[in-house]
């Protein structure tokens, strides 16, 4: 059982962006909080990028372990895209200060990453 993981998945667009911001700033010193995105500059020549927002209605409220089958599971859906991106991103920059990018509204047509393209960064 993973308490981050499920805590990532449990948040709303909104609290995971504030989320994000927060766990940056023990990695990366140039953060920057735009409409429609986070991004931080990082010293490894390398971008990793995931989008904040799920494609299910309604958060999970509980998630289910399957311990013989090693699966997670909720009858909302765990929001697994992209969360497991933004879960393995956050660890990742433990180890490797990439440059990040993490967009809200992919499935609403992409709407963070293409606020983010018309940006100067």
């Amino acid at each position: 059982m993973n308490k981050k993981f499920e805590q990532i998945c449990k948040m709303s667009q909104v609290v995971l962006k504030k989320y994000v911001e927060m766990q940056l700033k023990y990695t990366h010193e140039d953060i920057t909080v735009g409409d429609g995105f986070v991004f931080a500059k990082g010293t490894f020549p390398v971008l990793l990028v995931a989008h904040m927002d799920t494609v299910h209605d309604f958060l999970p409220d509980a998630i289910l372990y399957d311990m013989k089958k090693d699966r997670l599971s909720s009858p909302n859906g765990i929001g697994g895209d992209d969360r497991c991106g933004i879960y393995m991103i956050l660890e990742i920059i433990k180890n490797y200060n990439c440059s990040v990018l993490f967009c809200e509204d992919e499935e609403n047509g992409g709407i963070g990453a293409r606020k983010f393209i018309e940006t100067d960064l």
